[in-house]
């Protein structure tokens, strides 16, 4: 048992200084010799003083350049996303102003250029005066409770005009997509402010997802009466 527990410590405390010292420290050697401004975040100096580095946060307003928000050069990110998309190159999500791309291990430099250069033909092709990024729906209505969501779910509902619902609660789920985060859920009160929210969405070109009348011509309300209102 006691050359058992002395064996145990022993290889714990060799494999500590192997793994844990002498292996990081030959690799940080090495990375040091081969691939020092790697290594070292390739860092930007100007008068002997370093200001950033190469690969973080580095402004460019060339239009030959990819912006990461379409926004930023006036272009719709669902028409950028339409445009790669029948190029045959899918992407994560999109919305009016940003563009997420999907990009995977597998992808070689060649994919990669082949993908910014068909990102950046689309972007001029939609390019117009630059705008302020915006939040999205999903982040700035603020949502007024009026039921419990059981309740609002179980709860006898209406179709009506969608301009006549404001003002009512939503029998419905209703999101833009992406996001796909909830505008409206079942038992919040439907204001003007979320209805013009989703029909900009629209308008630019998102999905509207889960609601019975994705157009938003119509909503689900919670009947008058189970309302009380």
């Amino acid at each position: 048992m006691k050359k058992n527990l002395i064996t145990a410590l022993l290889m714990t405390v060799v494999t500590t200084i192997l793994l844990g010292l002498v292996y990081p420290l030959f690799i940080t050697g090495l990375t040091r010799i081969y691939t020092r401004n790697r290594a070292d975040g390739q860092l930007i100096t100007k008068n002997g003083a370093v200001i950033g580095s190469r690969i973080i946060a580095q402004p460019f307003t060339g239009v030959a350049y990819f912006h990461p928000r379409p926004s930023a050069a006036g272009a719709n990110g669902y028409a950028v996303e339409n445009d790669l998309v029948a190029a045959g190159m899918m992407v994560e999500m999109a919305d009016r102003d940003t563009l997420v791309p999907i990009p995977v291990l597998a992808d070689d430099e060649d994919q990669v250029a082949t993908f910014v250069e068909a990102m950046i033909e689309a972007i001029e092709r939609h390019r117009s005066a630059p705008r302020h990024l915006e939040s999205a729906a999903a982040w700035s209505v603020v949502p007024q409770t009026i039921l419990a969501p059981r309740e609002a779910f179980f709860a006898p509902n209406e179709t009506v005009g969608a301009d006549a619902a404001v003002g009512r609660v939503s029998a419905e789920l209703i999101a833009p997509y992406p996001p796909g985060v909830p505008v409206l859920a079942p038992g919040e009160l439907i204001t003007s402010e979320a209805l013009n929210a989703l029909r900009e969405v629209r308008a630019d070109g998102g999905r509207i997802a889960y609601a019975a009348d994705p157009s938003l011509a119509t909503l689900q309300v919670i009947a008058a009466d189970a309302a009380g209102r």
